[in-house]
């Protein structure tokens, strides 16, 4: 008989156990709260057509993620594939890098490979009108999302284009176009080497090799590397990038998480492609992770001179975690520090040589430089509303630093 009522027993206290663990569980009571709410507003909210599951879903997932940290995000499924193309150096638009100039989304840059320089787009058009929608008051942000889309549609595009004070429509077609990080490298007349690295991606330690063997080939004395507005990207490739400048086993950067088993070291592990010879690095206020890493790190280990202004400040790692929806979330799980065991989260690399450059000047030096060789400088300033003669101080302050440098041990030799 005992036997008989043994099992059934049994499975009730756990039962009634496990319920006692669910009703009492700090989890479980949050997560009946949050549906509970979730379930007044749909049923209840004077609008509905704003309230649907989804709708809420996101806002809810939203709202958890901005309440952890300033790089802690929801990210819906179109964010996530952004996300992917940008580490993968690859997305599918019109091949333009824009930006926001004297209130205008400006062209800055047209990439040989996309569909806007086939079409004739230069540097410096002002775009204000996509698929006949008027874009001149939209941000930089709200111009990108309408460029990008599936591959193969085409997009219809006007710019004002200053240089001859006239507007231009174009149709075109939206194809993939790889970034490549490593722009603009040359040797000037000192053999100084200078390239910008506008991001951090899967092929950027490549391409910075290709670059540097390629200096060294040419005869090259010292080298600058333009950090300017780059926002980081993976942290493996900022360690490969510095990985070229230290010799064998020096400390790059350590990460610290929520528990002391979590901390990992990176050190380098190759002979240095650079060996000795002088770095400066040039660093602006939206040089973030990835860009304080390498400055930070070759600046600890004495390789490098950092110009400019105070970076960032992003010290923290960030891990994301698709869901099942398609949609992820960016989760910081860990801070990192300098081999020097500095943060510089909320503080950023401070330069050994500060120079002040602002945003705005930047932006014109780059117009400057695009057709500089094609105005003369009175029909240049009607067209643009400067004149052509900004000086790039930081990059200027960068090359003193290393002919001084170069000079130093030459006489020492």
């Amino acid at each position: 008989m005992w036997n008989r009522f043994f099992a059934p027993i049994l499975l009730l206290a756990l039962s009634v156990g496990t319920l006692t663990w669910v009703l009492t569980s700090p989890f479980w009571q949050t997560l009946f709260q949050i549906s509970a709410v979730i379930r007044l507003v749909h049923d209840g909210f004077v609008d509905e057509d704003v309230v649907s599951y989804e709708r809420l879903r996101r806002s809810a997932l939203t709202g958890i993620m901005d309440s952890l940290d300033r790089n802690s995000s929801f990210m819906a499924r179109e964010e996530v594939r952004r996300f992917e193309e940008t580490t993968r150096q690859r997305y599918v638009g019109i091949g333009v890098e824009i930006q926001a100039l004297r209130g205008r989304v400006t062209m800055m840059e047209v990439y040989e490979d996309g569909a806007a320089a086939e079409a004739g787009l230069l540097a410096g058009d002002q775009i204000i009108e996509i698929n006949g929608e008027d874009a001149r008051e939209w941000t930089v942000g709200d111009v990108a999302d309408r460029l990008r889309g599936p591959e193969g549609e085409t997009v219809s595009m006007t710019v004002f284009r200053p240089l001859e004070n006239e507007e231009v429509t174009v149709a075109l077609r939206r194809r993939a176009v790889r970034v490549a990080t490593v722009r603009n490298h040359y040797l000037d007349e000192d053999r100084i080497a200078y390239f910008t690295l506008r991001q951090f991606g899967h092929l950027t330690a490549s391409e910075v090799e290709s670059a540097l063997r390629g200096f060294r080939d040419q005869g090259a004395r010292a080298l600058i590397i333009d950090l300017r507005d780059n926002p980081g990207g993976t942290l493996e490739a900022a360690k490969d990038v510095v990985d070229f400048f230290l010799p064998p086993g020096e400390l790059i950067t350590y990460l610290e998480g929520r528990r002391a088993r979590d901390r990992m070291e990176f050190r380098s592990r190759r002979e240095a492609l650079w060996g000795e010879r002088p770095v400066a690095v040039i660093v602006n206020e939206s040089s973030a992770s990835g860009s304080e890493i390498v400055a930070g790190a070759l600046q600890d280990a004495g390789r490098a001179f950092v110009v400019g202004a105070r970076s960032f400040g992003k010290g923290s790692v960030q891990t994301v975690f698709t869901l099942r929806s398609g949609d992820a979330i960016r989760q910081t799980t860990a801070r990192y520090f300098l081999p020097s065991g500095r943060s510089i989260d909320e503080v950023g690399v401070e330069p050994d040589v500060p120079v002040e450059f602002s945003s705005e000047e930047r932006a014109e030096l780059i117009i400057q430089s695009r057709h500089r060789e094609i105005l003369d400088a009175a029909a240049f300033e009607e067209v643009f509303g400067f004149p052509p003669d900004r000086v790039d101080r930081p990059l200027e302050a960068a090359r003193e630093v290393l002919r001084e440098t170069l000079e130093s041990q030459s006489r020492q030799a």
